[in-house]
Protein backbone atom coordinates (compact mmCIF):
# COMPACT_ATOMS: atom_id res chain seq x y z
CA UNK A 1 0.00 0.00 0.00
CA UNK A 2 2.76 2.57 0.97
CA UNK A 3 4.57 1.39 -2.75
CA UNK A 4 1.06 2.58 -3.80
CA UNK A 5 0.96 5.94 -2.18
CA UNK A 6 4.34 6.53 -3.64
CA UNK A 7 3.89 5.78 -6.86
CA UNK A 8 0.89 7.81 -7.35
CA UNK A 9 2.70 11.00 -5.54
CA UNK A 10 4.80 10.03 -8.38
CA UNK A 11 2.77 10.14 -11.30
CA UNK A 12 0.49 13.29 -9.84
CA UNK A 13 4.00 15.13 -10.38
CA UNK A 14 5.88 13.69 -13.18
CA UNK A 15 2.93 12.32 -15.32
CA UNK A 16 0.81 14.81 -17.91
CA UNK A 17 -2.04 12.75 -16.53
CA UNK A 18 -4.96 15.14 -18.75
CA UNK A 19 -2.62 15.18 -21.55
CA UNK A 20 -2.76 11.96 -21.96
CA UNK A 21 -6.21 11.09 -21.48
CA UNK A 22 -7.04 13.45 -23.80
CA UNK A 23 -4.88 11.78 -26.70
CA UNK A 24 -6.58 8.68 -25.43
CA UNK A 25 -9.95 10.00 -26.11
CA UNK A 26 -8.58 10.97 -29.60
CA UNK A 27 -11.31 13.06 -31.34
CA UNK A 28 -14.64 12.02 -28.91
CA UNK A 29 -12.73 14.65 -26.64
CA UNK A 30 -14.39 17.71 -29.06
CA UNK A 31 -17.70 16.08 -28.60
CA UNK A 32 -17.36 16.59 -24.80
CA UNK A 33 -19.34 19.37 -23.17
CA UNK A 34 -17.52 21.46 -20.03
CA UNK A 35 -19.19 18.85 -17.20
CA UNK A 36 -18.72 15.42 -19.42
CA UNK A 37 -14.74 16.91 -19.49
CA UNK A 38 -14.79 17.24 -16.03
CA UNK A 39 -16.53 14.09 -15.39
CA UNK A 40 -13.87 12.27 -18.11
CA UNK A 41 -10.82 14.20 -16.21
CA UNK A 42 -11.68 12.89 -12.79
CA UNK A 43 -12.62 9.49 -14.25
CA UNK A 44 -9.58 8.93 -16.43
CA UNK A 45 -7.09 9.95 -13.63
CA UNK A 46 -8.45 7.40 -11.03
CA UNK A 47 -8.65 4.85 -13.95
CA UNK A 48 -5.08 6.01 -15.01
CA UNK A 49 -3.40 6.01 -11.42
CA UNK A 50 -5.17 2.62 -10.33
CA UNK A 51 -3.83 1.19 -13.23
CA UNK A 52 -0.25 2.77 -13.08
CA UNK A 53 0.56 1.51 -9.85
CA UNK A 54 -0.96 -1.81 -10.25
CA UNK A 55 1.68 -2.42 -12.93
CA UNK A 56 4.93 -1.08 -11.16
CA UNK A 57 3.89 -2.17 -7.54
CA UNK A 58 4.49 -5.50 -8.63
CA UNK A 59 7.80 -5.14 -8.27
CA UNK A 60 9.19 -5.86 -5.34
CA UNK A 61 12.23 -2.68 -5.25
CA UNK A 62 12.24 -1.66 -9.21
CA UNK A 63 15.27 -0.54 -10.61
CA UNK A 64 15.44 1.35 -13.59
CA UNK A 65 19.21 1.64 -15.61
CA UNK A 66 18.00 4.52 -18.19
CA UNK A 67 20.55 3.50 -21.48
CA UNK A 68 20.26 6.40 -23.28
CA UNK A 69 18.06 9.57 -24.71
CA UNK A 70 17.08 10.97 -27.74
CA UNK A 71 15.82 14.74 -28.87
CA UNK A 72 12.95 14.03 -31.25
CA UNK A 73 12.27 17.92 -31.96
CA UNK A 74 11.63 21.36 -29.70
CA UNK A 75 9.32 19.20 -27.37
CA UNK A 76 9.86 15.80 -27.16
CA UNK A 77 13.20 13.46 -26.03
CA UNK A 78 12.29 9.31 -25.81
CA UNK A 79 14.52 8.19 -22.90
CA UNK A 80 15.61 4.60 -23.29
CA UNK A 81 16.17 2.39 -20.12
CA UNK A 82 15.06 -1.05 -18.62
CA UNK A 83 13.44 -1.97 -15.67
CA UNK A 84 15.48 -4.25 -14.20
CA UNK A 85 14.82 -8.09 -13.53
CA UNK A 86 13.69 -9.59 -10.31
CA UNK A 87 13.20 -13.08 -8.49
CA UNK A 88 9.92 -12.96 -10.09
CA UNK A 89 9.86 -10.62 -13.05
CA UNK A 90 11.63 -10.53 -16.23
CA UNK A 91 13.38 -7.49 -17.28
CA UNK A 92 11.71 -4.74 -19.70
CA UNK A 93 12.24 -2.56 -22.06
CA UNK A 94 10.74 0.56 -21.01
CA UNK A 95 10.90 4.28 -23.36
CA UNK A 96 9.20 7.02 -21.99
CA UNK A 97 7.98 9.73 -24.21
CA UNK A 98 9.11 12.91 -22.35
CA UNK A 99 7.48 16.13 -22.42
CA UNK A 100 10.52 18.91 -23.06
CA UNK A 101 8.84 22.48 -23.67
CA UNK A 102 9.30 23.70 -20.67
CA UNK A 103 12.65 22.34 -19.24
CA UNK A 104 11.74 23.26 -15.75
CA UNK A 105 8.73 21.08 -15.60
CA UNK A 106 9.69 17.64 -17.41
CA UNK A 107 6.02 15.81 -18.11
CA UNK A 108 5.90 12.19 -18.96
CA UNK A 109 3.32 11.94 -21.97
CA UNK A 110 3.70 7.88 -22.95
CA UNK A 111 5.71 4.98 -21.62
CA UNK A 112 6.24 2.50 -24.75
CA UNK A 113 6.60 -1.03 -22.98
CA UNK A 114 8.64 -2.96 -25.20
CA UNK A 115 7.43 -1.41 -28.24
CA UNK A 116 3.89 -1.08 -27.41
CA UNK A 117 2.83 2.55 -26.59
CA UNK A 118 0.42 2.87 -23.61
CA UNK A 119 -1.35 5.56 -24.98
CA UNK A 120 -1.73 4.43 -28.49
CA UNK A 121 -2.63 1.16 -26.46
CA UNK A 122 -5.59 2.54 -24.66
CA UNK A 123 -6.83 5.38 -27.48
CA UNK A 124 -7.55 1.81 -29.07
CA UNK A 125 -9.28 0.56 -26.43
CA UNK A 126 -11.38 3.63 -25.65
CA UNK A 127 -12.55 4.17 -29.16
CA UNK A 128 -13.76 0.63 -29.43
CA UNK A 129 -15.60 0.70 -26.18
CA UNK A 130 -17.35 3.98 -27.35
CA UNK A 131 -17.65 2.54 -31.01
CA UNK A 132 -19.18 -0.65 -29.85
CA UNK A 133 -21.53 1.24 -27.94
CA UNK A 134 -23.11 3.32 -30.47
CA UNK A 135 -20.91 6.41 -30.50
CA UNK A 136 -22.15 7.10 -26.54
CA UNK A 137 -19.10 8.71 -24.64
CA UNK A 138 -21.25 7.45 -21.15
CA UNK A 139 -20.65 3.63 -21.90
CA UNK A 140 -16.33 4.60 -21.24
CA UNK A 141 -17.38 6.71 -18.47
CA UNK A 142 -19.16 3.36 -16.95
CA UNK A 143 -16.28 1.30 -17.75
CA UNK A 144 -13.61 3.84 -16.52
CA UNK A 145 -15.85 4.22 -13.06
CA UNK A 146 -16.34 0.32 -12.92
CA UNK A 147 -12.38 -0.25 -13.15
CA UNK A 148 -11.30 2.47 -10.88
CA UNK A 149 -14.75 1.77 -8.94
CA UNK A 150 -15.34 5.43 -8.49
Amino acid sequence: EYKSIKLTEIAKQKVDIVGIGYYSLGSYRKELNDDQKKEYDFLFKGYFLKSFTSRLSDYSDPKINVISSEKKNENYTIVYSLLLATDKKPEVKMDWRVYTKNPQNLMIRDIIIEGISLARTQKEEFSSIIENNSGDINALFVKLREFSNQ
